[in-house]
């Protein structure tokens, strides 16, 4: 395949350019971000990389540009801070991470790429910052698309939702699109909202992908898709993968936070197609250790039902209301956040034991492979792998990339 290089800003430990460089259409020049965990981690694991640390707004393109030594710098990819715009931060407009969109705009503009890729969470549609940078871009030269995906509409055991925006230079002559839907399916998955077993192709079954009511109103990328749809054509796709098809051939947690690997289950019954790719051929995993909870604890717990919360109640229950909530093997994650490891975050407990869910389960359905290797404490792991972007939908992404561009570069 023909290389597409590129650059990813605001990298974290490189999610999306994992996913772009699976592809195999696509190969990163540098990626960039002040932080030094992620660019410890990320060089632990590739260490033929360059990653350099420095402000956005202090980086100068001639800098990548020198990196590159002749290379054509087809493509950005971006992720600023969204911390300003998450519904799980204090949603302050005047947050100075937020400028950190200014810095991708800036930097855009003076690199001209062939094409651009920027990510963050769905709320950030509405804010000015977000509509001036795409008036701007439109203004410098791109066709954009832009729009809220949801991640298990890919084959990701989890409902993350991210805010996209795509865009390719208008000289190409060509529109982006967003990646093709490829996972819905008839195979019933559990809804915790209504505690019942639902089909995700029919129209009631929406409810498992969790929607934010703003991305239902706006109606937009994923959710426009799926109302356009058809029962029929929503159950060819392949179906929903759950948490247990990500997780269950992983061994019992270690009691202490050593590195030394652990062997795989030898009585899973079989590995799924999720499991498969996670493997990448290895027969062990790391960083698969509990947090230590206490007693009282993990007696509490034990009391709360597969899929559900501390004492249940369908009614004035709000549905992001997910603390102490325990994951079912037939449903999907909710977002996995930087507070996985404490259950009062989020659905966090696991589905077979009272506990939370171990640095490498979270990993995995953040389709982070398990030959990812983390080097950091308990805490800083937890927040670099919940501010990842997924691999595996980074993939789709760039799938749909390179088939629009490959007959025009």
């Amino acid at each position: 395949m023909k290389k597409l290089f590129f650059v990813e800003l605001f990298a974290g430990i490189g999610g999306m350019s994992q996913g772009f460089e699976t592809h195999g259409g696509f190969e990163a020049i540098a990626l960039t971000d002040i932080d030094l965990d992620s660019r410890d981690t990320y060089c632990e694991n590739f260490q033929d990389k360059v990653y350099l640390t420095k402000d956005a707004q202090f980086l100068a393109t001639k800098q990548l540009r020198n990196i590159a030594d002749g290379k054509d710098i087809c493509g950005i990819l971006g992720c600023p801070p969204c911390q300003g715009f998450s519904p799980a931060g204090k949603r302050d407009s005047q947050d100075e991470r937020n400028r950190r969109i200014k810095d991708f705009l800036r930097i855009t503009k003076e690199l001209r790429p062939r094409f651009f890729v920027f990510e963050n969470v769905p709320r950030v549609i509405y804010s000015n910052i977000f509509q001036e940078l795409i008036i701007e871009l439109d203004e410098a030269g791109y066709s954009i698309w832009s729009g809220v995906l949801n991640a298990a509409l890919y084959g990701l055991p989890q409902t993350r939702q991210r805010a996209i925006a795509i865009g390719i230079d208008k000289t190409l002559s060509v529109s982006p699109t967003p990646p093709p839907i490829t996972h819905v399916g008839c195979r019933e998955v559990f809804d915790y909202a209504n505690q019942r077993f639902v089909m995700p192709c029919s129209y009631d079954g929406f409810s498992i992908f969790g929607f934010y009511p703003d991305t239902l109103r706006i109606a937009t990328g994923d959710v426009e898709r799926l109302l356009q749809k058809n029962e029929m054509e929503l159950s060819v796709l392949s179906p929903i993968v759950t948490v247990g098809d990500a997780l269950d051939d992983l061994p019992e947690p270690a009691w202490s936070q050593n590195e030394e690997p652990i062997l795989y289950k030898s009585d899973c019954d079989a590995v799924t197609e999720y499991q498969y790719k996670m493997r990448c051929g290895s027969d062990s995993v790391h960083s698969h250790s509990r947090r230590k909870h206490n007693l009282k604890s993990i007696g509490e717990w034990s009391k709360v039902p597969v899929g559900g919360k501390p004492g249940f109640d369908t009614k004035d229950q709000r549905y992001f209301s997910q603390a102490y909530g325990r994951l079912h093997p037939r449903g999907l994650s909710r977002t996995i956040t930087c507070g996985f490891m404490n259950p009062g975050c989020g659905r966090f407990l696991h589905y077979k034991q009272s506990r939370s869910i171990t640095i490498r389960e979270a990993a995995r359905l953040q389709s982070l492979k398990d030959n990812f290797r983390f080097i950091k404490s308990q805490t800083i792991n937890c927040r670099l792998v919940g501010n990842a972007f997924p691999p595996l939908w980074a993939e789709a992404i760039a799938a749909e990339l390179y088939r629009i561009l490959s007959d025009v570069l």
